[in-house]
């Protein structure tokens, strides 16, 4: 693309001159005094001005001094007869980047204007590469500042203990750290909780962010909206006008992993829960059959020693009443050989009940909840032979549940 000059001279033979001798490879506009070179420099802002120093109405001093305050790239060469130090020193002054003195050669004027031009391409390139690394390590420094985000709400997601904490780090973490205006919500298990970076949501915008869960695809942006749609997170992120593409893929990148933390501290709050609930349910089933069981035992050792007793009192009357029947010798021993028997037998049963009971106590000691003091009484129990548990539930025969 050709470099545009301005010419300003009050001498129509000097523009003539100079045009023709740039004209070919540059695109050149003359102007005759000051205040027409000020209006065109305004509207074609040239990067080259030959600046004549005696103009009418305005000196070329002044439109100097005026165009360097609007075009502080532009390059002014001064093009004038007054080739004295002091005329030199006030071009120079006015801000001026070089003074060609008439009269001149053409072949001097077009070199000059060659080499300032080649210096002119070469600073535009130089600012282009300066303005690129700047926005490389801009993107940098916010690249890591954002990731500093996503770790920050990684550490306070694994710590949440409930899913209004962690809905409110999510939403704090768009904002804060990459300073978006977004919503989200957390659904499932029965769950559906909704708030947005104002600190607030309507109705309506929940029932919207729920309806998202019907589209199939994970990440996908309608107008200037973007949707991070996963099973149990919604996101949605309203963008700025002119987002540039590099920060939308950051915001694409970033959000997709501070919505995959959160997936993952919600399931883990929700199964927390679950199994707390089940261990509440646990223990109170322990209680209940730490009860049932402890009204067995006291019923089995009752009956038992009823039993016991019964057969006890059975013996003695029986030997009080033979004194008073007509039995022969052998009639009275065999009848007491019965009873003797059978009083035996309630003996062993008492003593098989006894093993049983045994049995109950080491089963109420496990029951009980688990901590430091009890955890070698459990060892313990565990130890037992399952030997020991079968030969204690043989000696109990199908006689004993009539007492």
């Amino acid at each position: 693309m050709k470099t545009n000059i301005l010419i300003v001279d009050d001498d129509i033979d000097m523009i003539e001159l100079l045009t023709e001798t740039l004209d070919d490879e540059f695109i050149v506009v003359s102007a005759a005094d000051g205040n027409d070179a000020l209006e065109k420099a305004t509207n074609l802002q040239p990067e080259i001005i030959l600046l004549d120093i005696g103009l009418p109405n305005i000196s070329g001093y002044e439109v100097c001094e005026s165009l360097k305050k609007q075009l502080p790239d532009t390059r002014i060469v001064f093009v004038s007869g007054s080739n004295t130090p002091e005329a030199r020193q006030t071009a120079y002054d006015a801000g001026g980047d070089d003074f060609i003195a008439k009269p001149f050669r053409i072949a001097e004027v077009l070199r000059k204007i060659q080499l300032l031009n080649k210096s002119l391409c070469y600073s535009k390139q130089l600012k282009e590469e300066v303005h690129s690394v700047q926005s490389t390590a801009k993107n940098a420094i916010s690249s890591m500042g954002e990731m500093g985000g996503v770790m920050s709400f990684s550490r306070s997601a694994a710590q949440s203990k409930n899913t209004e904490s962690l809905l409110k780090d999510l939403v704090n973490c768009l904002s804060h750290s990459f300073n978006l205006d977004a919503a989200a919500q957390l659904t499932g298990y029965g769950i559906q909780k909704t708030l947005n970076t104002t600190g607030r949501s309507s109705p309506l915008e929940a029932e919207m962010l729920a309806c998202i869960t019907s589209e199939s695809e994970r990440i996908f942006q309608v107008g200037r909206r973007l949707v991070f749609n996963y099973p149990t997170v919604i996101v949605q992120v309203k963008l700025a006008d002119q987002a540039d593409n590099d920060l939308l893929g950051r915001i694409r990148d970033n959000v997709a992993i501070i919505v995959e933390v959160a997936e993952t501290a919600f399931e883990r709050i929700i199964n927390t829960r679950i199994i707390e609930r089940q261990a509440e349910l646990s223990l109170k089933a322990m209680d209940v059959s730490k009860t049932i069981i402890a009204t067995l035992d006291a019923n089995f050792r009752e009956q038992s020693g009823s039993s016991l007793r019964i057969f006890d009192d059975l013996s003695d009357r029986i030997d009080e009443e033979l004194m008073f029947l007509d039995l022969t010798e052998e009639q009275e021993s065999k009848v007491k050989s019965i009873v003797k028997n059978a009083s035996s037998q309630a003996a062993d049963i008492y003593a098989s009940g006894k093993a049983m009971d045994e049995q109950f106590e080491k089963l109420l000691i496990a029951l009980k909840p688990v901590d430091v003091n009890t955890v070698l009484e459990l060892e313990s129990i565990e130890s037992s032979s399952e030997d020991e548990l079968e030969n204690a539930s043989d000696q109990v025969d199908d006689n004993t549940i009539l007492f």
